[in-house]
C-alpha cells in the first residue's frame, strides 16, 4: 500500500478497522476524498468503498480506475494552469468552484445545482467541466497562431504537432462555450447537448503535460539568460545598467548581478511546482534583455566612429571585426517596424540618447532616429535570441576598448554628472540616519514620560 501523504495515512488507519466501522467514515467524505482513499487504501478499504451503500454505484465494475484517472487530470490542471489562492480554494473561475461537486457529499447532490449527476453521466460532467476550465484559461493564448511559434524551440516536432492539434480543439470548444454559456451549471437541460463535446481525458492530460514541458524548458532558458546577463554586468558594471535606472554610476556595483542570479534561482525553484508558487510572472519583461548600455556608451561609440571612420588604421583587426558586427546588428536591435538601418551612413547609427525611454523625450521632436528599445511586451515573456545577447556583449567590449584608446572623449561624453550618483546616495544615507536618530530620540522621550 503506497504512502500517499495524508490520505495514505488515513487509509492505513481505516485498514485496521472492521468494515462495519469504515462505512460511517466514508459516508461523511466527499467524492474527491473517497477517490484518494481508494487509491491508497488496502483490500479492506477498497472492498468497503465498492460495497458502500453511499458510494458503490460510482466505484464498482471498474469505475474507480476511471475516476482516479479523472482526478489525476484535475490535479494536473489545478497545479499547472491556476495560481494558488491562499484564502479560498473556491475562488471565482477556479477548479474548486467549477468542480465543487467533488467536495460535496453524495446526498447533497440532490440539490438543484446537481440534479442530473449519476453513475452514468458523472464522467461526462467531469470531463465537460475540465474542458471548460482549460478553454477559459487558454483560449486567448491559442487563438493567436504566433503562440505555437514561441513554443517551437522547446518541443520536438511530434510534441508540437500534438499540442497544436489539441489546442485548436480547445479553440473550437471555447466557441461552443460562448454559445451555451447559460447552460453551464444547469445539467438538467445540457446533458444531452453539451457533455458529448468535451475533450477526452487523455487529450486533456497530454495537453497540460506538453504545455508544462514547454514552460519548464522556457523557464530554464530564462534562467540561463539571467545568469549570462549577470556575468556581463559583473564584468562591465560601469557600461551596462538596468532599464529605467539612472544614468549615473552605481554605488553598489554588485547589486545588479546578485539580483539577476537571485531571479534565476527563483525561476528554477518555481518550475516543478507549476503556477502555485509563482508570485508573479518573469520580472524582466522588456523587449530587450534586462541590461542596456549607459547613454554615455552610445555617445562614445558614435563619436569615435565620426572621428575615425571604418575602415581605418585606428582599429586593430579584432576590434574592427567587432565594430562591423555591432553595426550589422543595429538593424536587429534598433530596427523599428521592420525597417533596416543603413550601417554605412554615419547619421543612421547616431543613436538617440536624449530620447531614450528612460529619459525625457524632447518636446515636439521626432526625427525618426533609432532608439534603444526597452518597451514592455506583455505579461508573458520569451527568452531573447542569442544574436541580441551577443550584440550587447560585443558592444560593451568595443566600448571598453574605446575607453582605453580615447580617454579624452570618455571624459567629454560622461560629463560631470557621472559621479553624481555617489553624492546623491551619500545625502540619502545621511538623511536616513538623521531620521532614524530623531525617531529614536522621540521614542526615548516618550518612554521617559
Amino acid at each position: 500500500m503506497p504512502k500517499g501523504g495524508r490520505f495514505g495515512r488515513m487509509a492505513r488507519d481505516l485498514e485496521k478497522l472492521p468494515c462495519e466501522l469504515i462505512e460511517p467514515v466514508l459516508a461523511d467524505l466527499g467524492l474527491e476524498q473517497v477517490i484518494r482513499m481508494s487509491k491508497y487504501g488496502g483490500p479492506r478499504v477498497i472492498w468497503s468503498i465498492e460495497y458502500s451503500p453511499t458510494w458503490k454505484e460510482y466505484f464498482r465494475d471498474g469505475r474507480a480506475q476511471v475516476l482516479r484517472r479523472l482526478l489525476a487530470v484535475t490535479d494536473q490542471v489545478e497545479t499547472f494552469c491556476f495560481r494558488q489562492n491562499n484564502c479560498n480554494r473556491h475562488y471565482a473561475g477556479s477548479p474548486g468552484e467549477e468542480l465543487s461537486f467533488l467536495s460535496s457529499l453524495s446526498r447533497s447532490w440532490t440539490h438543484s445545482n446537481y440534479p442530473a449527476i449519476s453513475q452514468d453521466n458523472l464522467q461526462a460532467i467531469w470531463l465537460h467541466k475540465l474542458s471548460v476550465l482549460l478553454a477559459r484559461t487558454t483560449e486567448t493564448i491559442y487563438k493567436d497562431s504566433d503562440c505555437f511559434k514561441l513554443l517551437k524551440p522547446y518541443l520536438s516536432a511530434a510534441d508540437l504537432h500534438a499540442l497544436i492539434e489539441i489546442g485548436y480543439k480547445i479553440i473550437v470548444f471555447s466557441k461552443d462555450i460562448e454559445i451555451t454559456f447559460l447552460t453551464y451549471n444547469h445539467y438538467r437541460h445540457s446533458v444531452k447537448h453539451d457533455l458529448s463535446r468535451a475533450l477526452p481525458a487523455d487529450e486533456l492530460s497530454t495537453f497540460v503535460a506538453l504545455h508544462q514541458r514547454a514552460r519548464r524548458a522556457r523557464g530554464l532558458a530564462m534562467a540561463a539568460e539571467l545568469r549570462r546577463l549577470a556575468a556581463l554586468s559583473e564584468a562591465h558594471p560601469t557600461r551596462v545598467k538596468e532599464p529605467w535606472a539612472p544614468q549615473t554610476r552605481r554605488v553598489n556595483e554588485e547589486h545588479v548581478p546578485r539580483q539577476l542570479r537571485a531571479e534565476a534561482r527563483k525561476l528554477e525553484r518555481s518550475l516543478p511546482a507549476g503556477n502555485k508558487k509563482r508570485a508573479c510572472s518573469y520580472r524582466f519583461v522588456w523587449a530587450f534583455p534586462a541590461l542596456v548600455p549607459y547613454d554615455w556608451c552610445l555617445r562614445l561609440f558614435t563619436q569615435v566612429l565620426e572621428k575615425s571612420g571604418m575602415p581605418g588604421g585606428v582599429y586593430a583587426p579584432e576590434i574592427e571585426e567587432k565594430v562591423v558586427k555591432v553595426l550589422d546588428g543595429l538593424a536587429c536591435v534598433y530596427g523599428r517596424d521592420g525597417t533596416r538601418l543603413d550601417g554605412e551612413k554615419t547619421s543612421s547609427v547616431r543613436l538617440r540618447t536624449a530620447g531614450t525611454p528612460w529619459s525625457v523625450q524632447p518636446e515636439g521632436k521626432n526625427d525618426g532616429k533609432a532608439k534603444f528599445e526597452t518597451e514592455r511586451i506583455g505579461r508573458d515573456y520569451d527568452p531573447h535570441a542569442d544574436v541580441e545577447l551577443e550584440w550587447l556583449e560585443t558592444f560593451v567590449e568595443v566600448v571598453a576598448w574605446m575607453e582605453k584608446e580615447f580617454p579624452e572623449d570618455v571624459k567629454e561624453v560622461r560629463g560631470s554628472d557621472w559621479y553624481e550618483g555617489n553624492e546623491v546616495a551619500r545625502i540619502r544615507r545621511e538623511k536616513r540616519r538623521a531620521g532614524t536618530t530623531q525617531n529614536t530620540g522621540k521614542s526615548n522621550e516618550l518612554a521617559i514620560r
